[in-house]
């Protein structure tokens, strides 16, 4: 894999974060003011979090995106830059799908 696929799957999934970032801030006004959040806490108040704080997803995985990146400018390995890869595309994923299917059960 060249390194300009990389850069090029790198820059849709920070597109696509963006994208859900942007989507959420939009619709704050739809969502309630505390959505469950935290699904691997106990069952109790420690899951809910504040509507803006469905961000936390996206901004992670374009952090992971970005330390992927580093990583794939610093080794030249075509394996290691397939797995990095895979992994971007992984976390961006399910991140989407995390932040889509709460703001689908809470509207």
């Amino acid at each position: 894999m060249k390194s300009n696929s990389f850069q090029k799957i790198s820059i849709f999934c920070v597109a696509i974060d963006i994208l859900i970032i942007i989507a959420i801030f939009l619709l704050r006004k739809n969502l309630p003011p505390i959505i469950p959040l935290f699904y691997g806490m106990p069952v109790s108040e420690s899951q809910l979090a504040g509507s803006l704080s469905l961000a936390i997803p996206p901004f992670i995985s374009g952090v992971f995106v970005a330390l992927n990146f580093g990583l794939n400018s610093l080794f030249k390995d075509s394996f290691l830059q397939q797995i990095l890869s895979g992994l971007t595309i992984a976390l961006t994923a399910l991140s989407a799908v995390a932040v889509v299917k709460i703001i689908l059960l809470v509207i």
